[in-house]
């Protein structure tokens, strides 16, 4: 196989893979390149540790614990439903540049198996792109036309 270059203009910053995990939210064709996952996984993350200092600084205003879970609860429940579905398109997307269908997702439902599946999606999330185009469409980050 030819070694084809990386684009020089390719570049997705922490704003723009946010961006795009809202507008391709129920999006599940195409290709989402390991930054673009990561900062968006890096953006839940941040979200939820939000919610998590504010339980504890309500909780302590209130000076009681069911309140702060109750508050947890509610927001990281909401947060949840919000990004399920833009989430899930990532995680296809992201599958589908590595070569992968997104039906790798369902094989975490299987009992005594969700473990294993896990750390296996989590190794194809940190697996380069596809060079140039595959069969779920091209490249953001590998050019054969330089």
């Amino acid at each position: 196989m030819k070694d084809i270059p990386i684009d020089p203009n390719y570049k997705i910053t922490f704003a723009e893979a946010v961006k795009r995990f809202w507008k391709r939210a129920f999006d599940f064709s195409g290709r989402a390149t390991r930054a673009e996952y990561w900062w968006a996984t890096l953006f839940n993350f941040l979200v939820t540790i939000v919610f998590v200092v504010g339980a504890i600084i309500i909780a302590g205003a209130a000076r009681d614990g069911a309140i702060a879970g109750a508050l947890f609860v509610v927001f990281v429940g909401i947060w949840g439903l919000a990004t399920f579905f833009p989430g899930l398109s990532l995680c296809v997307r992201r599958l589908h540049d590595i070569g992968r269908s997104g039906w790798w997702l369902l094989l975490g439902l299987i009992p005594y198996l969700s473990i294993l599946t896990g750390i296996v999606l989590i190794v194809f999330y940190c697996i380069d792109s596809d060079k140039g185009k595959n069969a779920y469409g091209d490249s953001e980050k590998y050019t054969e036309n330089l």
